[in-house]
């Protein structure tokens, strides 16, 4: 009876907490119209930018439930606080040319990571009419297609993007669909293994963060694939910290 009035204690108190920062989120959204927020600001004395940090740290490794996910993407969450100059980029380039491949495949990632479904679909159809054969294009639209649907409905179609011949002189793709293609074609190669082989390949960091992102998506996706999605990403992380 103690143990589960404790439990029932901190789980109320995080509730509270969770609310006490949303609420204070909104109050600085409403004022300022974003929540580009420093990590050090504070409103008043809640240490609001810390909260958010907190916030994202949850959602990438997976700990946050999707309703609380889909209530902070209302709100005007920023994900990435990496990402929001890169994205006045690419608007700034869909503006010059709205059929920018590259701007339009990396935008529709950035609605799917965000559960913006429609959004992603429309700028990666875009992406690949304008460019039929960019792999970045096509691995962005199965990815889609995988969290929507699940990998029942899409191995097919990672089938024939993984197991053909990669006509590419990018070592990092081919590390990442290198990786993928054991974590979805041939999870009897092993998972571990495939996983070593991906960090000896030197790969630059923000390759490794994408990576992160994907298995992040992947492990939230609930079917046989996310156990080793989960088994991979927790590999990386802790290589990542070390």
């Amino acid at each position: 009876m103690i143990a589960k009035w404790i439990k029932f204690q901190i789980l109320d108190t995080e509730r509270q907490d969770w609310t006490r920062g949303y609420n204070t989120a909104r109050q600085y959204f409403d004022r300022e119209g974003s929540l580009d927020v420093p990590y050090e600001h504070q409103e008043g004395t809640y240490p609001l930018g810390r909260w958010l940090s907190d916030q994202r740290r949850a959602f990438r490794a997976g700990t946050m439930s999707s309703t609380r996910a889909d209530e902070l993407d209302e709100l005007g969450m920023i994900w990435d606080t990496a990402d929001t100059a890169f994205a006045e980029n690419l608007a700034a380039a869909l503006d010059l040319n709205p059929t920018y491949a590259w701007a339009l495949g990396s935008r529709g990632q950035a609605h799917r990571q965000a559960r913006r479904y429609d959004q992603a679909r429309e700028d990666l159809e875009r992406a690949l009419e304008a460019e039929p054969d960019s792999l970045g294009c096509m691995f962005e639209r199965i990815m889609l297609d995988t969290v929507v649907s699940g990998l029942g409905a899409c191995v097919e179609q990672w089938r024939q993007l993984l197991a053909s011949p990669m006509v590419t002189a990018d070592a990092d793709l081919i590390g990442c669909f290198d990786l993928f293609k054991v974590l979805i074609l041939e999870p009897e190669a092993g998972v571990t293994e495939a996983t070593e082989v991906f960090l000896a390949g030197g790969q630059e960091p923000e390759v490794v963060t994408d990576m992160l992102d994907y298995l992040a998506e992947l492990s939230a996706a609930g079917d046989e694939l996310a156990d080793r999605a989960r088994l991979c990403r927790q590999l990386i992380a802790e290589r990542a910290a070390v």
